[in-house]
């Protein structure tokens, strides 16, 4: 297991590393273990956004469908208020 933080102003590519590193993980993981923390929602949509479209998942337009694809696909990426619910 690797800590890794990555912190900047707005537009410096932090949601475009974390998604590279995310993806070398899913590779040796799968998406099901991946697990990734934002402080803010938008980020962890952003985030399973990208991975899912990384992974050649279908994600569906509409946010309620959407949200049931990403969660079932990639349950451990979210902000650190979701997943402390969880």
């Amino acid at each position: 297991m690797t800590d890794l933080l990555l912190y900047g102003p707005p537009g410096t590519g932090k949601t475009t590393r974390l998604t590279q590193i995310a993806l070398q993980a899913v590779n040796v993981i799968g998406p099901g273990r991946l697990g990734a923390v934002t402080y803010t929602r938008a980020a962890a949509t952003e985030l399973k956004l990208r991975l899912a479209a990384s992974l050649g998942l279908r994600v569906p337009e509409s946010p309620q469908a959407s949200r049931r694809v990403l969660e079932a696909n990639i349950p451990w990426v979210g902000s650190i208020h979701s997943l402390a619910y969880k």
